[in-house]
């Protein structure tokens, strides 16, 4: 056995110099009295900061790497979501289980051989499967359907209704279980798929189009208007940043009520915040009701032409593998694009999703309201087998040249314990903020407002290409198939909220700005780490942070949404437009 309990040779004696302290709180399993493979608290702790089990440790996290393209640049075959890799957990649509899941959602009965008829490979199958479930009309149909009767603003004073009423509307995991954790999962699988990333580049600027028309018209009806197409753009993707961060959360922690109160009221703050800077009064003659002015959109907003459905002849277009001559199933384009009409193809799409549900721990109540039964274990994991681990430790080198099987089982008897103590590591070392303050109190209003941005733009890690934050979002994804995961996130949450927390006291206290009355402390720092874990998983979606935007002077959009919410909910500040 591998005796670290004691110094010497081969024994590890603690933490090898260079190797931070601290992994006793991290591993859980490890140090857990119940599961631990050593008698004392103290040599439990010497266990946890031995080189060796980092080794392991950073072993297990680059296996899960693996499954999402690793951390180097891959070329992509094809374009759009053509050249995913198969990982593990896609491996479980196969014919029969996806004709299976078809036939349950009906109404026909579907056999492997319509499958096979349509893709007669899996992989053509699987980028369809995922270009469906990524089609931008989902998420603009469950914007419409959810705001179906909501009024524009009849005023000012009614504006908080109205971005409360669209805050709840945005939170869309719980209407595209699938769709949303399979756009986190493009997400992270951005830079090493340059298809993909232009696909989801493409699909996001329809979204921010759609929501630029709407939000302007909607706060015509305010009486406010853009400050310039610069801060409406701006404004647009902030706020589609501050929802992905809500929605985020919602994946890691639960769509319950409470936590969708708590999302509500983060994006209601940091939307709050964002249109102060976005937004200013309309001149008297763009008023609603004023002679030539353009007028507010007529019912109820999700009845509004720009959240229209695409006709079903748009699917063709969606299906590419279906259709392209190369790999299609039919010789003429007519039999193509019929095909991809199909009531049947739908029907496999339909399936495909149900059996992806499965594995990422998302289950639908039964037949005659019946509850639910419990989430299987996500085959994901299983990549992480002891002969793979040490296989990468030892490749690895340094403290992993001397990795066994026997010291991985000397350390996690039991293989699940050591997937939960990889998970809690890697969440660990993904965080999205950085601890800084602001360096002196500032004398002017030019240092008052270039400390603020020095706090904001210290208040985020750069992500592009982040191993961490990928793996991190990939482990969102199955927070509901794995309770550890969700678990660990949960306490990730709440370290980077105080982090934030810290910060926004520091910049109170060396600008001697404070909050205004109507923002609440907690719920704005809810605002800003969405706002980062949101801007990061679209840069990481589109490669695009922002800083070669007309007029960004080379800041990232992360930036500048970043310091417009710190003064937007401030009493006192430089207005972010005024630079």
């Amino acid at each position: 056995m591998d005796d670290v309990t004691s110094a010497g040779a081969g024994g590890g004696g603690g933490a090898a110099p260079g190797v931070p302290p601290g992994l006793e709180a991290v591993l859980v399993r490890l140090v857990d009295p119940a599961t631990s493979t050593r008698r004392t608290a103290a040599a439990r702790t010497r266990l946890a900061n031995d080189p060796t089990t980092r080794a392991l440790l950073e072993a297990g996290v680059a296996v899960l790497m693996e499954e999402i393209g690793g951390t180097g640049e891959v070329s992509a075959a094809g374009s759009g979501v053509a050249g995913l890799p198969q990982a593990r957990f896609l491996e479980v649509l196969s014919a029969r289980r996806v004709a299976a899941a078809a036939t349950a959602a009906g109404p026909l009965r579907v056999t492997s051989w319509h499958l096979r008829d349509r893709w007669p490979r899996s992989a053509p199958y699987v980028d369809d499967l995922l270009a469906y479930a990524l089609w931008p009309q989902h998420w603009l149909t469950a914007y419409a359907t959810r705001m179906r009767d909501l009024q524009p603003p009849a005023g000012p004073a009614d504006v908080p209704r109205v971005l409360a009423a669209v805050a709840d509307a945005t939170l869309v995991v719980g209407a595209l279980p699938i769709s949303s954790r399979l756009e986190v999962l493009a997400s992270a699988l951005g830079p090493v798929r340059p298809g993909l990333r232009a696909e989801r580049a493409r699909a996001q600027a329809r979204l921010n189009a759609t929501w630029a028309t709407a939000w302007t018209e909607l706060f015509r009806a305010a009486g406010y208007r853009p400050r310039s197409p610069r801060h409406l753009l701006d404004g647009v993707r902030a706020a589609a940043a501050l929802a992905e961060g809500a929605n985020l959360r919602l994946l890691a922690l639960g769509d319950t009520p409470e936590r969708r109160a708590e999302a509500v009221r983060l994006l209601v703050a940091g939307g709050t915040a964002l249109a102060r800077a976005c937004l200013e009064p309309a001149e008297p003659a763009e008023a609603p009701g004023a002679p030539g002015a353009r007028g507010a959109p007529g019912g109820a907003f999700g009845r509004w032409p720009v959240w229209a459905a695409d006709p079903e002849g748009d699917l063709p277009a969606v299906l590419t593998r279906l259709t392209d001559p190369l790999s299609g199933a039919r010789r003429t384009a007519a039999a193509r694009e019929r095909l991809a009409r199909d009531g049947i193809t739908r029907q496999l799409l339909v399936g495909g999703l149900e059996v992806l549900a499965e594995e990422f721990g998302v289950t639908r109540p039964r037949p005659g309201g019946a509850p639910a039964p419990p989430p299987a274990p996500s085959r994901f994991f299983d990549v992480l087998s002891v002969a793979r681990v040490v296989q990468v430790a030892r490749a690895a080198g340094g403290a992993g040249a001397s990795a066994t099987s026997a010291r991985l089982r000397d350390r996690w008897p039991n293989r699940e314990h050591f997937v939960d103590d990889v998970v809690a590591f890697a969440v660990r070392d993904a965080s999205l903020v950085v601890a800084s303050v602001p360096d002196q109190r500032p004398r002017t209003g030019v240092e008052l407002r270039d400390a603020t941005r020095r706090s904001a733009e210290a208040a985020f890690t750069s992500h592009d290409r982040s191993p961490g934050l990928r793996l991190r979002l990939l482990l969102t994804t199955l927070a509901r198939a794995r309770p550890v995961v969700a678990a660990r996130l949960r306490e990730a949450y709440a370290r980077e909220d105080a982090v934030v927390a810290a910060r926004l006291e520091a910049v109170a206290t060396a600008t001697g700005a404070g909050l205004r009355d109507d923002v609440d402390p907690t719920d704005l720092c809810r605002a800003i780490g969405a706002l980062g874990e949101g801007t990061a998983m679209r840069v990481l979606a589109t490669g695009d942070d922002g800083r070669d935007d007309p007029g960004a002077a080379g800041e990232s959009l992360a930036l500048r949404a970043a310091t417009w919410i710190y003064w937007g909910a401030m009493v006192q500040g430089v207005p972010p437009h005024r630079r």
